[in-house]
């Protein structure tokens, strides 16, 4: 896949299955949650929205597992119980829901998505399946174009800012963040460009993912602050934390593999107080 087809494409599984094995169980399983949460007026169970909040929070590394699994079977009697040679929205909107509940079948969702897309739905339906390519490249980025965070940005407005988008799932505030990311340095006009683009208007539709941007000043604020934590511990133990762990002090870049059309990679040399002058390459993830 080149960039040109990354940016045109309109099947969310061969777009996904291009960023694997890279891809994080994390941010598919949001990107599944927010794709549902948009069907939520299609299902008329409470019980919908309690199991998305759950896998939500299952991704995030809350102790979710059973709760998950006790939504997922409801949603599952529920879809039975509608079953019929002709299957309604609100079916399929609960048949999409219990796989992105799914413990392992998750993985699976986009694949869902595209054999869906091109039947015949409702306006409501039809519109949210045609939305999952654009979802896709809004919740990973470009990954022929890895952004670089510079620690620097990350002062105490942003860090606010962000955390406060995503746990209210206010992406209208995206241009807000922007604005804060400029004030603080930022140049970097995809970042920019992203959060001030017309598809923060998604957040209006109910998205529940946290968008690359936002993550990422959220995620780099606590691994900075955990990094540190760890270098106030023993040389030896900071050591093995650096070669196993993820560095804030990383500088990511774009790679290319030989010949036309291969997929990007993602490069980091580990750096920061303490370190010495070894170096570790990584791969990263999106």
């Amino acid at each position: 896949m080149t960039e040109a087809e990354w940016l045109a494409g309109d099947d969310p599984k061969s777009m996904v299955e291009f960023l694997r094995p890279a891809v994080s169980d994390r941010k598919l399983r949001l990107f599944a949650c927010g794709l549902c949460r948009r069907l939520k007026p299609l299902v008329g169970t409470s019980e919908y929205a309690r199991g998305l909040e759950a896998a939500e929070a299952y991704a995030g590394g809350a102790k979710m597992k059973s709760a998950m699994g006790r939504h997922r079977q409801a949603l599952t009697n529920r879809r039975i119980a509608l079953s019929g040679p002709d299957p309604s929205d609100e079916y399929t909107a609960l048949f999409l829901c219990t796989v992105a509940l799914s413990e392992k079948d998750f993985r699976a969702f986009p694949t869902c998505v595209a054999d869906l897309k091109d039947n015949e739905h409702g306006e409501l339906l039809t519109s949210v399946l045609r939305s999952a390519a654009p979802a896709v490249r809004d919740v990973f980025g470009n990954p022929f174009r890895p952004a670089t965070i510079d620690l620097s940005w990350l002062t105490s407005t942003v860090v606010a800012l962000a955390k406060g988008i995503y746990a209210d799932r206010a992406f209208d505030r995206m241009p807000i963040l922007a604005d804060a990311l400029q004030d603080a340095g930022c140049d970097n006009a995809d970042i920019l460009a992203h959060c001030r683009g017309p598809d923060r208007t998604s957040a209006a539709a109910g998205w529940s993912t946290w968008c690359w941007a936002s993550r990422d000043a959220c995620c780099v604020d606590h691994a900075f602050r955990s990094v540190w934590t760890v270098w106030r511990l023993t040389p030896t133990r900071a050591a093995i934390f650096r070669r196993l762990s993820p560095s804030p002090f990383n500088r990511f870049t774009s790679t290319r593999r030989a010949g036309a059309g291969s997929r990007p990679t993602c490069r980091a040399t580990s750096g920061g107080p303490g370190s010495g002058t070894g170096t570790t390459t990584r791969t990263g993830s999106y």
